[in-house]
């Protein structure tokens, strides 16, 4: 059994539940000579995480930013990493935008993230 030390007692479920690998990708712009530019795409992290797919109520709740298939994704905060709009996920083949990520507990161990799946 894990028991959260932050609250004695009590375990800390939300790290069972982090049963996922999602990939985090960074995105580069790189100018050119010609004033244009090319987009590089490159793997930064692969984490454990809860991937669920937004329905019902949770998609309502997130039809503003999410126009297709929505999933809303936590994991551990990375100490290192900043997770960012401009980064995008991967998890099992389906790329997902990231629309938004919060800090969900006081001590801001975890992020959940609202992503929407891209073809």
């Amino acid at each position: 059994m894990i028991l959260d030390k932050k609250r004695p007692g009590k375990k800390a479920s939300t790290i069972g539940r982090l049963n996922r690998k999602v990939d985090i990708y960074t995105v580069t712009d790189t100018p050119d000579d010609q004033g244009g530019g090319a987009e590089s795409n490159a793997l930064t992290r692969t984490v454990w995480a809860n991937v669920e797919p937004l329905t019902g109520s949770r998609a309502k709740e997130y039809s503003q930013i999410v126009s297709g298939k929505g999933y809303r994704v936590t994991m551990l905060k990375p100490s290192d990493l900043t997770i960012t709009e401009k980064n995008y996920l991967v998890f099992d083949s389906r790329r997902m935008e990231i629309h938004s990520v919060i800090s969900v507990d006081e001590e801001d161990r975890f992020i959940e993230i609202v992503a929407e799946e891209k073809a």
